[in-house]
């Protein structure tokens, strides 16, 4: 018995991805929601304890519009009202989605 052509199912994170990209108010909508989770803003940065871990969980957060994978551009240090914020600026491997992603060190103050 011969059963070919075999149908494979249709990939769910490339139907998504493919939606997502077609529709631009749903775009729209994740960057908004993104800029109001923590690290969308420097208002309300990401706290972690070391440096260290400020490009591991910038690059491991997936794209809000397509859910890929980000690659790190930049990391430069801004000051907020004498506190430094660490700016981590992204651009998604499949959408080419850029974004700033914000982090503060836990217990570090300017002197």
């Amino acid at each position: 018995m011969n059963d070919w052509p075999i149908r494979i199912a249709p990939d769910p994170t490339a139907e998504r991805r493919a939606r997502a990209r077609s529709d631009p108010s749903f775009a729209a909508e994740a960057l908004r929601l993104a800029d109001l989770s923590a690290g969308g803003t420097m208002a309300y940065p990401i706290e972690v304890a070391s440096a260290s871990e400020v490009e591991g969980r910038a690059t491991s957060a997936p794209c809000p519009i397509c859910w890929g994978a980000p690659r790190l551009v930049d990391h430069v240090v801004a000051w907020r009202s004498r506190q430094p914020v660490r700016v981590v600026s992204t651009r998604c491997k499949h959408c080419g989605l850029e974004r700033n992603t914000y982090f503060s060190i836990r217990g570090i103050t300017a002197s």
